[in-house]
């Protein structure tokens, strides 16, 4: 028995606690009756309640439901574990167990499926024809079908078929969804633009979806195909297949695109995910502002073949308005010369940040991204940064070389930027979700590695406001440049989202 004793000393109160101890239980034996298909050694490996150990009445709760557990595991669906327990110190355990009959799977009957989710819900299935029955494995499938993008609905009923075999009827009913959407807004480096969204579930009866979306802007445009299935090749891994065309500006250059490529996505937990990609596209530059290097050439197309790998750890307790923990990607992209006009690059790109709670509803957030590059590479696959995304003491992607005679960005093979961030609650403006924030942004863009510095990296410092939103804040900055030839030594940067 625990009790805690206050003892009040103006505004400060000490505590005491209180211990009566008591007696102290042990084990002093473990015995089992009514089991004939596991010996006592294979039970009593299975639980923590040993001769000789204390006595804890949660610890033998959980032992009772581990050897429940085990029996259902291996086809005892009618097994029931009780317990006796002697009074006194010295406790003498007895494990009733009735194990009553072995149970076997028989058929699997499906209905309300199409012939590929029936064949998608054989293969996910756990039980075979004759394997012990199991009503975990059952609630483990159920689980993962509901869950699924294939099935909002599903029903499982066991048909005793005899004595010792159980059929499993399974009732689905497939998602057949549409979805619209329409949307309009604004992006810092294009303006404004509109998005129409179309989306279909398993598509012809399948456990694919198709989904399209078009973005158009005044100075971009974007179209995007995709089929996904959340199980490729009936193993639990996404994939999506998507072709695309695309037209986009930057500051130094304008391209056309088109291609086509396959994702699969590994999720290991809620938190810890791969991502491998294949993709070929087809590039043409129809605006330079910078002298042609490399491969980039004006109305000549290129070819690129790339692989990539990602891999991605979420640890934020909110990924739009983090207040705590970390986040961590990172990811490698090959280009092959598979076809006669592709090149051959490797570029590695990773981004870590740290948030802190900060006083008593405020945020200290850390960043850093870090990319380089080597071999043939387009203007299109180079690093940029600069803006109210990056680094907010300079405009939109002018972070690094700037061509002397064009005054346009040029962008570079090596990127390190570090953003560091103090957000706390707004106290003159007592006005819910606006706070304040005070940062430093410290980094640089590189033609090439030979051309790395730490001592030529840029700083700013800055302040500003943010109003917190469901999809993150808007943000409205301050920023100092504090190189003294910048282009710009003081810029107001506004923009959606966090700079990490």
């Amino acid at each position: 028995e625990i009790r805690l004793q206050p003892s009040f000393r103006g505004s400060r109160v000490d505590i005491d606690f209180a211990i009566s101890e008591g007696r102290k239980h042990r084990m002093e034996n473990v015995e089992f009756s009514g089991n004939h298909a596991f010996s006592r050694q294979d039970l009593y490996l299975l639980i923590k309640s040993k001769t000789g150990s204390p006595y804890v009445p949660r610890q033998l709760s959980e032992d009772i439901s581990r050897l429940q557990n085990f029996y259902w595991d291996n086809g005892y669906d009618d097994a029931s574990v009780s317990y006796e327990l002697s009074p006194g110190e010295q406790k003498s355990l007895l494990i009733k167990i009735s194990e009553r009959q072995l149970k076997k799977m028989g058929e699997l009957i499906i209905i309300g499926a199409s012939a590929p989710q029936k064949s998608l819900l054989k293969k996910r299935f756990p039980l075979r024809r004759g394997q012990p029955f199991s009503r975990n494995q059952l609630d483990a499938f159920r689980s993962e079908m509901e869950n699924s993008a294939v099935f909002p609905e599903i029903r499982l009923s066991k048909i005793e078929k005899n004595q010792d075999t159980v059929d499993i009827l399974v009732k689905v009913i497939p998602d057949r969804s549409r979805f619209y959407g329409f949307g309009i807004g604004w992006e810092e480096r294009r303006g404004p633009r509109g998005t129409l969204e179309y989306q279909e579930k398993n598509l012809f009866n399948s456990i694919s979806s198709v989904a399209a979306t078009l973005q158009l802007g005044l100075n971009e445009r974007r179209g995007i195909l995709s089929i996904d299935t959340p199980y490729f090749f009936k193993n639990r891994i996404t994939s999506s297949f998507k072709i695309w065309e695309e037209n986009e500006t930057y500051p130094s250059f304008q391209f056309n695109r088109w291609g086509l490529g396959a994702t699969l996505v590994r999720k290991f937990s809620d938190k810890l995910y791969f991502l491998g990609s294949a993709k070929w596209y087809r590039t043409t530059l129809t605006e330079l502002k910078i002298p042609e290097f490399s491969v980039d050439q004006l109305d000549k197309p290129f070819d690129t073949t790339a692989l990539s790998l990602s891999f991605v750890n979420e640890n934020r307790d909110d990924p739009f308005n983090p207040h705590n923990g970390h986040f961590l990607t990172a990811e490698m992209k090959l280009g092959l010369p598979v076809f006669e006009k592709d090149y051959t690059f490797l570029k590695l790109f990773w981004n870590y940040q740290r948030h802190y709670p900060f006083l008593r509803e405020g945020t200290f957030s850390f960043s850093v991204k870090n990319g380089f590059s080597f071999g043939d590479m387009s203007i299109t696959e180079r690093f940029f940064a600069g803006g109210s995304h990056s680094f907010r003491g300079t405009r939109n992607d002018r972070l690094g070389p700037i061509n002397l005679n064009t005054n346009e960005p040029e962008g570079g093979n090596i990127m390190l930027l570090f953003n560091m961030e103090i957000t706390v609650p707004s106290l003159l403006i007592p006005m819910e979700n606006l706070y304040y924030a005070f940062f430093a942004d410290v980094g640089n863009i590189f033609s090439k590695s030979s051309d790395f510095n730490l001592n030529k990296m840029e700083r700013d410092l800055g302040f500003g406001l943010k109003y917190r939103t469901p999809l993150g804040p808007i943000r409205l900055d301050f920023a100092f440049n504090l190189r003294k030839a910048a282009e710009q030594n003081f810029l107001i940067q506004i923009g959606i989202g966090n700079v990490y």
